[in-house]
C-alpha cells in the first residue's frame, strides 16, 4: 500500500471509530481496537503530571470495564470533527472534535477533544484522549474522579 492509500485508510479508521462511539456500539468499537489496545487519558483531574497519574486502560477486558459503563452514561453521543491530520504512512492520526452529548440523566455535556490514534495492521493500538477534565467533573462529578483511582 502506498503512503497516500495508507493515510486515507487511517483517516477512514478514525472516522469509523468516531461513528462507533456515536452509535454507542461496543462490538463495533472492539472491531476497530486491537485486542491489546491501550486508551490513555493523560490529564489527571487532580493535576498530577507523573507517568503514574495517567489513566491507562489496557486490553480487551479493561476496555470492556471502561467503555461499557461509560457509554451507558450517555443518552446520545456526537462528535463534530473539526480537523483530522494523518501521518503520511498512516501510522498515526490526530483528530480534533467538539463533543456534544446528552447524559443518561438528560444533562448536556459539551467538551473539546483531541485524540491521537496509533494504527497498526488496520486497528487502533493506542488512543490518547485529551479533554477538559474540569468540564467532565462539572457534569459527572465523582464518577470522573473514580476513573483515576488506583
Amino acid at each position: 500500500m502506498n503512503d497516500q492509500a495508507a493515510a486515507k485508510e487511517a483517516e477512514s479508521i478514525a472516522r469509523s471509530l468516531n461513528a462507533a462511539y456515536e452509535r454507542k456500539d461496543y462490538p463495533g468499537l472492539m472491531a476497530i481496537y486491537s485486542r491489546d489496545a491501550v486508551i490513555e487519558i493523560p490529564f489527571n483531574p487532580l493535576g498530577g503530571t507523573a507517568d503514574s497519574d495517567i489513566r491507562r486502560i489496557r486490553g480487551e477486558k479493561e476496555l470492556e470495564r471502561f467503555l461499557v459503563p461509560g457509554l451507558a452514561k450517555m443518552r446520545t453521543v456526537r462528535y463534530d470533527i473539526e480537523d483530522i491530520s494523518t501521518a503520511a504512512d498512516g501510522s498515526r492520526v490526530f483528530l480534533e472534535a467538539r463533543g456534544d452529548f446528552v447524559t443518561d440523566e438528560g444533562k448536556p455535556y459539551r467538551n473539546r477533544y483531541i485524540f491521537r490514534l496509533d494504527i497498526q495492521d488496520g486497528r487502533v493500538v493506542l488512543q490518547k484522549e485529551y479533554f477538559n477534565v474540569a468540564t467532565a467533573i462539572a457534569v459527572f462529578g465523582d464518577w470522573v474522579l473514580s476513573q483515576f483511582e488506583k
